[in-house]
This record gives C-alpha cells, sequence and structure tokens, in this order.
C-alpha cells in the first residue's frame, strides 16, 4: 500500500509521499511485521528504541505531504 502512494498515476495525481519519507515507512513496515510475527523477547531493545524514536517526525513529515498534496489537488 505503501508503494501506491509514492507513485503517480497518470492523469489522475501525483505522488502522496516521496523519498526519504517512503524509504522510512517501509523499514517502519519491515519492523512492524516483525514485531507481529515473533516473540517480545526476540526484538532487539536498541533497534525497537531506534524506531520509536524516529515515529514523531515521521509523522510530522506524513502530515506535511498530505497537507501538501490536498493542497494541490483540491486547491
Amino acid at each position: 500500500m505503501t508503494s501506491q502512494m509514492a507513485k503517480p498515476l497518470p492523469n489522475v495525481r501525483g505522488p502522496v509521499i516521496f523519498g526519504a519519507l517512503f524509504n522510512n515507512l517501509k523499514e517502519h513496515l519491515k519492523f512492524r511485521h516483525l514485531f507481529r510475527h515473533i516473540y517480545g523477547f526476540e526484538l532487539k531493545w536498541e533497534r525497537f528504541k531506534e524506531f520509536c524514536a524516529k515515529l514523531e517526525d515521521i509523522l510530522k513529515e506524513i502530515n506535511a505531504e498530505i497537507e501538501k498534496f490536498l493542497y494541490k489537488y483540491t486547491g
């Protein structure tokens, strides 16, 4: 689903999210998959802590990208 948001749809819309944000979201989705499919004791705290620390910045980026997209396509 994330990759669909990063691709333009010809004659419909441009991409909703771009480069670095797309890559950050892909990394978080991979981590989410691991988190949901392995036991908690197998998680590495340092890696988990790293992902948690980035969430606030990523959320700000998502909001900014969506606001730009909406402004462009809804005026």
